[in-house]
C-alpha cells in the first residue's frame, strides 16, 4: 500500500504516534483506493455509445458502430436495436451473454440490467432524452495496472464546520457537464464556513430528494496543478441543528479524472472557491506510477 504524499509525511511516525483524525483519514484513504480495484471501478470503462434509433452493431471490427477493444469478443458480436425507448439485443452464432448470471443471448435490457460477455459487463445509462451504452472491460489496463491514488497529508484546519442556512424553497441549479450538455440539480440552501479566517460559501446539492446526504462540486485555486482541473466532489452528512462537518480531506476527483466515458457535471461558478484547498485527493496520473 503506498499512498503517496500523504504518507511521506507520517512515514516515521508509528500508528500509535497518529492522532485518532490522521489514522481516520488515512484508512478512508485505503477505502477510496479499494474502491479503484473493484469490479465496478471507473478505471475499468472501455467504451460509451450513444444509442441511435434501429440497429447498432457491436464488435471488435471497424465496421461495426461499436467498436469494441481487440481480445475483447470477435469481429461481430451482436447487435442492440434501440425502437421506442426500449433496447434489445442479439447476439451472434455462437456467441454468449449472461444477464444476471443466467444465460440470454437475445431479449430485452433493462435500464440497471448489466450484460455479461466474456470479460465485458453492459450496461444502459440515460441522459436527458438519450440512452448510450457503457462498457466495462474487467481486464482493462487501467484497472490491471493500477498502484495507487495521490492525496494531500490529512490536515484538520480542512475539516470545518459550516453553518446551514436553507432557502425558503429548494433552488433549481442547471449545471453543464464535460459532454456539452446541462443537468438539473436542487439546492437546498447554502453553507457558509471559514478557513484561516476567510468567510466562503458553497452550494450543496441533493442527488434526489430521498438522499441522506449532500453532494458537492467545488473547484479551488490548485485545480489544473496539482488537483484535477475540472474540480472535485465532496459528500458531506445532512445538517443537525443548522450545522454540519464538511471535511474537505474527503474530496474526491469525479470520474472524469480517471476516464473518458465518464459524463460528470462541472462545479457551478458559486463553488469556486478563491482559496487553495490543499486536501483530499490530487490529480491521478498513472504513468507516474509505472
Amino acid at each position: 500500500m503506498n499512498i503517496l504524499f500523504c504518507l511521506f509525511t507520517f512515514c516515521f511516525a508509528s500508528q500509535e504516534q497518529l492522532s485518532a483524525f490522521q489514522q481516520d483519514e488515512i484508512s478512508w484513504q485505503k477505502q477510496r483506493e479499494a474502491q479503484m480495484t473493484s469490479d465496478e471501478s471507473w478505471l475499468s470503462l472501455v467504451g460509451l455509445y450513444w444509442l441511435k434509433e434501429g440497429a447498432n452493431t457491436f464488435g471488435t471490427d471497424s465496421a461495426n458502430d461499436f467498436v469494441l477493444p481487440i481480445h475483447s469478443t470477435v469481429l461481430k458480436a451482436g447487435t442492440f436495436t434501440l425502437k421506442d425507448g426500449k433496447v434489445t439485443y442479439r447476439m451472434e452464432r455462437g456467441q454468449r451473454a449472461e444477464v444476471d448470471g443466467k444465460l440470454r443471448n437475445n431479449g430485452r435490457l433493462a435500464m440497471g440490467e448489466v450484460l455479461a460477455h466474456n470479460h465485458l459487463r453492459i450496461f444502459l445509462i440515460e441522459r436527458g432524452d438519450r440512452l448510450a451504452l457503457r462498457i466495462r472491460d474487467m481486464r482493462a489496463k487501467g484497472l490491471v495496472q493500477f498502484k495507487s491514488l495521490e492525496f494531500y497529508a490529512p490536515k484538520d484546519k480542512y475539516r470545518v464546520e459550516a453553518v446551514y442556512e436553507p432557502f425558503e424553497t429548494p433552488q433549481k441549479l442547471i449545471v453543464g457537464t464535460v459532454i456539452d450538455t446541462e443537468i438539473e440539480l436542487w439546492v437546498p440552501g447554502v453553507l457558509k464556513f471559514e478557513i484561516d479566517g476567510l468567510p466562503l460559501e458553497i452550494l450543496p446539492t441533493l442527488e434526489s430528494k430521498q438522499d441522506n446526504q449532500f453532494f458537492i462540486m467545488f473547484k479551488d485555486q490548485t485545480a489544473g496543478a496539482t488537483t484535477y482541473s475540472g474540480g472535485r466532489f465532496l459528500y458531506t452528512p445532512l445538517p443537525t441543528d443548522g450545522k454540519l462537518v464538511i471535511n474537505f480531506n474527503r474530496a474526491i476527483n469525479p470520474p472524469c479524472a480517471y476516464t473518458a466515458y465518464a459524463t460528470c457535471p462541472l462545479p457551478p461558478a458559486e463553488n469556486w472557491l478563491g482559496v487553495p484547498i490543499e486536501a483530499g485527493e490530487r490529480t491521478y496520473r498513472p504513468s507516474s506510477h509505472d
